[in-house]
């Protein structure tokens, strides 16, 4: 399973200057949840029906903490980037899922120091996802995505 991480918060929270946010990880989707998922439906309708329910929720999901994110509202950021990192995991987005717990778990004097970051790190991970997981539901089973 691919390891992943963030930098770029100090430890001590003394406000000092941070790198910027950094994630690692060895893929966008994990193929092994991906397998479990289509074989779990037993056919290609239930896995796209997955993949565009997944889509669907996290367009609107990414839109909402953009509002709330520019509202300054940080018990809306934290109520929409909780539904997120469950539903990331289940699709096998593992840096998907870490950035949404990093921006849910961000205190209110970070949420205009480095929410904006977070978010853009977020929807620029979330884009990534989505064109996967279409290429995924357009392939044959077993398929990788560079044959």
């Amino acid at each position: 399973m691919p390891q992943s991480f963030l930098s770029g918060r100090s430890a001590a929270g003394d406000g000092a200057r941070q790198p910027p946010l950094r994630l690692v990880t060895t893929a966008t989707v994990d193929r092994q949840t991906l397998a479990s998922l289509r074989a779990l439906g037993g056919d290609d309708a239930f896995f796209a029906g997955v993949v565009d329910d997944f889509v669907a929720d996290g367009v609107t999901l990414v839109a909402a903490l953009r509002r709330a994110a520019a509202a300054g509202d940080i018990a809306a950021v934290r109520e929409h980037a909780h539904a997120l990192p469950s539903s990331a995991a289940h699709v096998g987005a593992l840096r998907l899922h870490a950035l949404a717990r990093s921006l849910h778990d961000l205190r209110p004097d970070e949420l205009g120091t480095r929410g904006g970051e977070v978010l853009d790190n977020l929807a620029l991970e979330f884009r990534d996802v989505r064109r996967e997981l279409r290429d995924a539901v357009t392939r044959p089973e077993g398929q990788d995505a560079s044959s």
